[in-house]
């Protein structure tokens, strides 16, 4: 599950300048999964049983419409994150 990341496209609550010279994103870990938190988990159409749909907890809070600024609110799981049994209960 590596990968290379060039372009500054993948993190969570990321932001960037208008013409994308400097962008930021977040990633965490909890210390029990096995990879990195770098992008919301969701099922795609093909697996979830009412089509898209990402499994975590994130709000965006506020933000002013110029985006001089911006709240998001995401609820980080303390303990090892389901990703199988998702996908498996979201199959039947």
């Amino acid at each position: 599950r590596s990968r290379a990341y060039r372009w500054g496209e993948d993190g969570l609550a990321g932001f960037s300048d208008k013409s994308q010279h400097w962008c930021i994103g977040l990633a965490l870990w909890n210390e029990r999964d096995a990879i990195l938190k770098e992008r919301l988990f969701g099922l795609n159409n093909a697996e979830g049983n009412h089509g898209e749909d990402v499994k975590e907890l994130y709000f965006h809070v506020d933000g002013l419409p110029s985006h001089a600024y911006m709240r998001m609110l995401y609820k980080y799981p303390h303990a090892a994150f389901p990703y199988s049994d998702l996908v498996e209960e979201n199959a039947r």
